[in-house]
């Protein structure tokens, strides 16, 4: 098996970070809680919603479980692929 680069981890979990944080900006909302799997694609990572490890062929793939609350994302859980 091929080993994932520390790289994708950390700007994976940015980027799902980041998708979650876009999505509530400019929204009232308080606490909430969302799954993203990011893939590595052509050295980018791409975010989708949902668990779709199973669903794309990428080299890499992590699911993260994000929790929103009061202006913080923080990282449940997450299952690396």
């Amino acid at each position: 098996m091929k080993t994932m680069p520390l790289n994708f981890l950390a700007d994976a979990m940015g980027a799902a970070k980041n998708e979650l944080k876009n999505k509530i900006k400019g929204t009232c909302t308080v606490s909430c809680t969302e799954t993203y799997t990011v893939f590595l694609h052509k050295d980018e990572c791409l975010v989708a919603k949902g668990n779709l490890h199973d669903r794309v062929d990428a080299p890499y793939c992590i699911e993260f479980d994000l929790r929103y609350n009061h202006g913080a994302v923080v990282v449940n859980s997450q299952r690396i692929y």
